[in-house]
């Protein structure tokens, strides 16, 4: 029994660890695409000779419904990276602990599908299956498929993988070491509704 909780206690400790690994490529992400399309928003042409043609355009001539959205696009980054930011800490106490991993799976579901969805598009339009999207433009093709898609894919799978370890470092019945103390089964029937955070094994 002890040695069947010892190995259970070595692969939540291990999926943890990976969790949160995932969880600052995660925040790593999600500022730096925020700040890539935030300098977009406020006029910078960084990257912009490899999107689409419709989107230099819109970029070039500062449209207002377009410098919004990509503020709005900004923001949504940063909450990406907040997000990563919760699953490495634990989460907050004000936060059901199944509503992060909701939002987690959520999204991190919605970015590797819209990434996989990018990528086989460009695929087809690199080989000519499929006419090229008028807004994308067959220069930026190769760019859509190598770079910005897998961009996208990247983020989501990183999410995913950091709410998959959180969901399994957070789990009641782990018994971690954290500040000082040995969070077990026991503590975590007496210790309320909240154990499960507690549970979460802490960064340093």
């Amino acid at each position: 029994m002890i040695q069947r909780e010892t190995m259970t206690t070595q692969r939540q400790e291990r999926a943890a660890r990976i969790g949160r690994q995932a969880a600052v490529v995660t925040m790593a992400w999600g500022v730096a695409t925020a700040a890539l399309t935030a300098s977009w928003a406020l006029g910078g042409t960084l990257g912009l000779d490899q999107l689409g043609s419709r989107i230099q355009e819109q970029a070039v001539d500062r449209e207002t419904g377009f410098v919004a959205m990509i503020w709005l696009s900004a923001v949504g980054r940063l909450l990406v990276a907040a997000l990563g930011l919760s699953l490495w800490f634990g989460r907050d106490r004000s936060v059901p602990r199944r509503a992060l991993l909701a939002v987690g799976w959520l999204a991190g579901l919605g970015l590797t599908l819209y990434g996989v969805a990018g990528i086989g598009q460009a695929a087809l339009a690199l080989g000519g299956a499929i006419a090229t999207p008028a807004s994308m433009g067959e220069a930026a093709v190769p760019w859509y498929l190598f770079l910005w898609e897998p961009l996208w894919l990247t983020g989501g799978l990183s999410l995913l993988v950091a709410t998959a370890g959180y969901q399994i470092g957070s789990r009641p019945s782990a018994r971690f070491r954290w500040a000082g103390r040995d969070i077990g089964e026991r503590h975590a029937r007496h210790a309320g509704p909240h154990a499960a955070d507690r549970s979460w094994p802490h960064p340093g």
